[in-house]
This record gives structure tokens, C-alpha cells and sequence, in this order.
């Protein structure tokens, strides 16, 4: 039985995954609205939801409280389909520097792929496996100066993959930790755009997101080299993955 629902939970992330690597090659051909491509991406993240993948418990923040867990219930489903579109933007986001989508997602990759051995999900390894090993064998042509470039098919398609398969490996808050930089880059979007309009056309950053901003000063006025905010980038990914490692550890009692 727990290999028939991984088995069943891993169809939906792939078929998921298709849908989404096939909407990534015709916004690259054909510009797509972005109304559209936020409809496909919905249907994409309901086919994985409908496969069992949700979130159906989280911790509840409330320390004092004697309730330790939350049952989203009716909410469940809706909010997992959020969580799944805004992971899967997050990695479109940060494709802004040569290396720096796939470099952060090879590193997530590397550390999915490190938890499904030690849970010892052979199936779920074989496809973190194969992920990895396609992020490392772009890299070498990604990094600056660049000579291939991913495009939406290729960074869309990897955020899809690593929010679905931290779904399989029943660990998909873990997410957050793994890839922060992900997380880093939407609130900076969300945060200067909410305040452009709130201020009638003034900047909170200097640029939007979090890797241009680096790059026209900062806060120091320091401009950062594109080299460097991805050395930064993939610095602060390597040292979350290594500390999601104690929650997972702590979780499955490995």
C-alpha cells in the first residue's frame, strides 16, 4: 500500500510536471498572456493535488496553545494548489543571473535526493536523481557567461519538480527552508510592487527582485558582480538545506 500511493502520488507530480514543461515551450515561442499561463499552472497543481499530494496538516504557530497540529480540512486542496504556483513562479523568478535558477535548484535537488535515500524511497530517489543529474549537466553551460539559457520551459519545470517532489517524500513545508532564496525573491516582488502603488510610483528596493536589487547597490550602495550574488545565493541554499536536514531528521527519526 505505501508504495501504490507513492506510485500514485509520483504520476500526478509528472503529469503535472508535463503540463507545465509543455506550457513553458509555448510561452518561450509564442509570449503567452500571463493570465493564461497562470490558468495552466492551476490546472497543473490540481492534477497533482488530485493524485493525493496536499497539505492537509501544518504545525501550529501558536506555542501556547495544546493543539499541536492544524487540519486545514476543506481547505486542504486550494491551498495546496496556491502553495504549488507560487513555488513553481519562485524558481521562474529568480532565473535572472546566469547559473542562478539551476545552480539553487540543483542544490535543492541534491538535498531531496539525500533525504529519499535515508527514508529509504527508492522510487522517489531514482526521479530526484535524474533531476539533479539534469541540473548539473546544464550547469556547466549556464554559468556566466552564459551559453544556453533555460527560459520559462526550464525554470518553471524545475520549480514544479522540486515543490512535487517534496510532496512525494511527505515533507512539502520543507520547501521554504530548502530553497529560502525562492521565498526571498517573491516577497521582494510582492514588497515593491505593494509599495510602488501604495506610494504613487516611489521604490522600496532599488530593483526588484532581490538579485537586481543586489546588483544596483543594495543598501550599501556596494554593486555586486552577477559571479558574486550567485556564489551569495547558492551559499545561503547550501546552509538551509543543511539545517531542513534537522527537521527532517527529527520528523522521520532517522
Amino acid at each position: 500500500l505505501l508504495f501504490a500511493k507513492v506510485d500514485e502520488q509520483m504520476r500526478g507530480i509528472l503529469l503535472g510536471a508535463v503540463v507545465i514543461l509543455v506550457l513553458g515551450v509555448l510561452d518561450d515561442c509564442l509570449t503567452l498572456r500571463a493570465w493564461f499561463k497562470f490558468l495552466v499552472q492551476i490546472f497543473a497543481a490540481y492534477l497533482v493535488t488530485s493524485h493525493g499530494c496536499t497539505i492537509r496538516y501544518f504545525s501550529n504557530p501558536i506555542v501556547t496553545s495544546s493543539v499541536q497540529y492544524l487540519d486545514l480540512g476543506k481547505w486542504s486542496v486550494p491551498i495546496t494548489i496556491v502553495w504549488i504556483v507560487a513555488i513553481t513562479n519562485a524558481v521562474n523568478f529568480i532565473d535572472g543571473l546566469d547559473g542562478l535558477a539551476v545552480g539553487v535548484s540543483a542544490i535543492s535537488a541534491a538535498t531531496l535526493l539525500v533525504i529519499a535515500l535515508l527514508v529509504a524511497e527508492s522510487n522517489i530517489a531514482i526521479v530526484v536523481a535524474a533531476l539533479l543529474g539534469a541540473c548539473l549537466g546544464f550547469l556547466p553551460y549556464n554559468f556566466n557567461p552564459a551559453k544556453i539559457f533555460m527560459g520559462d520551459t526550464g525554470s518553471l519545470f524545475l520549480g514544479g519538480m522540486v515543490c512535487g517532489l517534496a510532496f512525494a517524500l511527505n515533507i512539502p513545508l520543507a520547501n521554504p527552508m530548502i530553497g529560502l532564496v525562492y521565498v526571498a525573491e517573491v516577497l521582494y516582488d510582492i514588497i515593491q510592487v505593494v509599495y510602488f502603488k501604495k506610494t504613487g510610483g516611489k521604490r522600496f528596493f532599488r530593483m526588484a527582485p532581490l538579485n537586481h536589487h543586489l546588483e544596483m547597490g543594495g543598501w550599501t550602495g556596494h554593486k555586486w558582480k552577477e559571479t558574486q550574488i550567485v556564489a551569495l545565493f547558492a551559499g545561503v541554499t547550501v546552509l538551509f538545506a543543511v539545517l531542513s536536514f534537522i527537521g527532517v531528521f527529527h520528523r522521520f527519526g532517522v
